[in-house]
């Protein structure tokens, strides 16, 4: 199990900045995932620790050990990509042990290693197969196989998941994060999809324009994101422009709302944003005088089988609200409602 440190990390490629002054102290044995848009960083990030790619300014660390300048074959780093780069001209086990033949181990050793992974990927009596044979899935499978033949201070995954269906895609999730936990190995993932983050890892590095927005476990970020791109770019929420008071009020379009007082704001005017998330909210009939709430119009009700999705409007606001299926809402498109804004909802600083 190994620490993964970067310490004032930037790379630049000519005048841009891809990263900028990145900072992270990443934990041994647990699974980690630099989750961003396209374009924010991630992917040069994990070059960087791979050693693909040297940085401009800063340190990378295993352990502790100053690794920056040692090339990507020295670091003893697992890489799975998204196109796995299996060798067709290779059966199974040959492709699997092939990082153990460049080290001359023997062909009975070589073998023994790759049964043995095959075993703990969940595909055994597939070693003497061609590659072609394979499914998509499967070669997924042997490419992780791969990469953890040389025991790894370090696993690393680029988008591994992204050229499979939804289906095998969610049952790969399951599977990586099972291996993970039977192997204990400290494991990278760099994905833009949210639900993959959120349902694999136990940090999750945020990552957009080259900076890190945000680190902590998938429940923080999505309960207490701390910037405004955190909050829209990891699940559904909407985000009221106001003024966060330490008495635990937030002023919104004249009207005074109770929330839970952040420690950053104060009895002058602290710009702050309230982050109200789907399935906070509810909706109640004008005429109930629901406390702590405002007036909005139903704009659009779409019935999802395991549950409905509202939209609901206010000025220039849009909120969505998740009700429960399998029961009538009460309302209807155009119906004037309150909209109930619980005190729990969390607040950024603007």
């Amino acid at each position: 199990m190994t620490t993964l440190t970067l310490e004032h990390v930037w790379k630049r490629f000519g005048s841009f900045e891809a990263l900028k002054d990145i900072n992270l102290n990443l934990p041994s044995g647990k699974m980690i995932t630099f989750l961003g848009p396209s374009g924010s960083g991630k992917s040069t990030m994990f070059r960087l620790v791979a050693g693909l790619d040297d940085t401009t300014e800063g340190t990378v660390r295993f352990d502790g050990e100053d690794v920056t300048r040692l090339p990507a074959h020295k670091r003893n780093v697992g890489m799975v990509f998204q196109n796995y780069a299996l060798f067709p001209h290779l059966n199974v086990w040959e492709n699997i042990s092939y990082g153990l033949k460049l080290q001359k181990r023997p062909k009975a050793e070589r073998r023994a290693r790759a049964e043995e992974l095959l075993d703990l990927i969940k595909l055994p009596h597939i070693a003497d197969r061609s590659i072609k044979q394979l499914s998509g899935g499967q070669q997924q499978r042997v490419s992780i196989a791969r990469a953890l033949a040389m025991e790894p201070r370090l696993f690393l995954l680029d988008e591994p998941l992204s050229a499979l269906d939804a289906k095998l895609r969610e049952h790969m999730q399951a599977e990586l994060c099972d291996l993970q936990q039977t192997l204990g190995i400290t494991t990278i993932v760099v994905t833009h999809d949210q639900r993959e983050a959120m349902t694999m890892s136990d940090v999750v590095v945020v990552i957009d324009q080259g900076e890190v927005q945000q680190v902590g476990s998938p429940l923080e970020i999505y309960r207490k994101p701390a910037t405004p791109f955190v909050a829209d770019f990891v699940g559904s929420s909407t985000l009221l422009e106001g003024i966060a008071r330490s008495d635990g009020t937030f002023e919104f379009n004249g009207q005074s709302l109770k929330v839970t007082a952040p420690d950053w704001a104060s009895r002058d005017l602290t710009p702050g944003l309230l982050c109200l998330r789907p399935e906070q909210l509810h909706l109640a009939p004008r005429s109930a005088q629901t406390p702590n709430a405002i007036d909005v119009d139903v704009s659009l009700i779409r019935d999802l089988g395991s549950e409905i999705e509202v939209q609901a409007r206010a000025g220039e606001y849009e909120f969505l609200v998740k009700e429960s299926s399998g029961q009538p809402l009460g309302y209807g498109v155009g119906d004037k409602m309150r909209l109930h804004i619980p005190e729990t909802a969390h607040l950024i600083r603007a």
